[in-house]
């Protein structure tokens, strides 16, 4: 019994396994897909055709178990060695898709009834690319049925629709650094001694701000001059009509028409200063409005 993570499988058993954190259909898999006697038909194929797979030797996976209890201490993650308790600090997989095959040495477990078939073993596996160079060297009928499932299967893996326990390890991993440099960059921001910036009194700031906007960018028509503004505020504070006002702006400046108004935007005016909302240019009417409802 293999016992490789599986990361898809299709209703006629054929399997897309994890081994080190690559992509592979193991021999057995294969040729029971293929339909051949025995598992001993595919390797037949590698060894014939040994100079067409870019072999990554043998992978030892004796040692890779994740231990996912502290995934931020320390350096990053461990492996914990299931079969001699030891803890070995995880390396970058020699094995990856760009080969073809591997011959991988992992444990396995017995046989349910503990009639022996546990142990070492040695499993010959294929990436994507190599399990399609057994489908094309393969003269086996369904060998283009094969080939058709496999590429399903790989999609739905590639496609991060499924993802393997060690590939998820090395996602935590990453992500686990990264947390880590952002929190050193926060603790470097915090460290460093705060900047002042000399601002003027809140009087002058929304002329500052005016002037290098060349004109408010909240008032719009006669209100972006501030001399209407002014004028009519006070006499709004006074206790002048909406239509009094217009009519002693348009008197004020008879030969500029461009700071004539309407009662409507004199209202709109005196509401947002009444609600607060000009503080920021240094207009506040929200005290008398409080001293009007106090009467």
């Amino acid at each position: 019994m293999i016992d490789l993570p599986v990361l898809a499988r299709n209703l006629k058993g054929m399997e897309v396994v994890e081994a080190g954190g690559v992509a592979v259909t193991t021999a057995q898999n294969l040729s029971a897909a293929l339909e051949y006697k025995s598992e001993n038909a595919v390797h037949v194929i590698f060894t014939r055709n040994a100079k067409s797979f870019k072999d990554a030797g043998v992978v030892d996976l004796t040692q890779r178990s994740f231990n996912l209890k502290d995934p931020v201490g320390g350096d990053g993650f461990q492996i914990e060695n299931p079969c001699s308790g030891g803890v070995t600090q995880i390396d970058s997989p020699c094995f990856s898709d760009k080969y073809d095959t591997a011959l991988v040495q992992l444990y396995t477990p017995g046989r349910p009834d503990g009639n022996g078939g546990g142990g070492l073993q040695s499993v010959r596996v294929f990436t994507k690319r190599g399990a399609m160079k057994v489908c094309m060297k393969s003269n086996q009928p369904k060998a283009v049925m094969v080939q058709d499932m496999l590429l399903d299967l790989y999609e739905q893996v590639e496609s991060g629709q499924l993802m393997g326990a060690e590939r998820f390890g090395r996602m935590l991993e990453g992500l686990a650094q990264g947390l880590a440099a952002l929190q050193q960059e926060v603790a470097h921001l915090k460290s460093r001694p705060p900047v002042h910036i000399n601002l003027p009194d809140d009087t002058a700031l929304p002329i500052v701000l005016e002037r290098q906007r060349k004109h408010c960018c909240y008032f719009v028509g006669p209100f972006r001059f501030k001399e209407v503004r002014d004028m009519a505020l006070t006499m709004r504070r006074a206790g002048h009509t909406y239509k009094d006002i217009v009519e002693a702006i348009r008197k004020r400046w008879p030969g500029e028409p461009e700071k004539h108004t309407s009662r409507s935007s004199v209202q709109r005016l005196w509401a947002n200063a009444r609600t607060g909302k000009l503080k920021e240019y240094g207009i506040d009417a929200t005290i008398h409005f409080l001293r009007e409802g106090e009467k």
